[in-house]
């Protein structure tokens, strides 16, 4: 799968054309959902079945911590999405 930065900022503006409550897409958004739907056809998912896709997410910057001195870590969320694959693929 190769999306080129033309191929990408066309998703994007096809995004928003067809969705008028999204005021932004990101890149990483166009990709992951393009992924998304490649690999639901390519392992041939019926279309009544669910599908969920599940990427972490970096909170370091957006929570404060109360953590003891000197510790080291990272902090991060699951985060999953689900839909029929009907709708997926349309």
């Amino acid at each position: 799968l190769h999306l080129s930065p033309e191929k990408i900022a066309s998703f994007k503006k096809k995004a928003l054309k067809e969705n008028t409550t999204l005021k932004n897409i990101t890149t990483f958004q166009v990709v992951a959902a393009k992924i998304w739907k490649a690999r639901s056809i390519a392992t041939k998912m019926l279309e009544e079945k669910v599908s969920t896709m599940l990427f972490p997410v970096d909170v370091r910057k957006r929570v404060v911590l109360e953590l003891p001195n000197g510790f080291v870590g990272n902090s991060f969320f699951f985060i999953f999405l689900s839909t029929n694959v009907q709708l997926l693929i349309c």
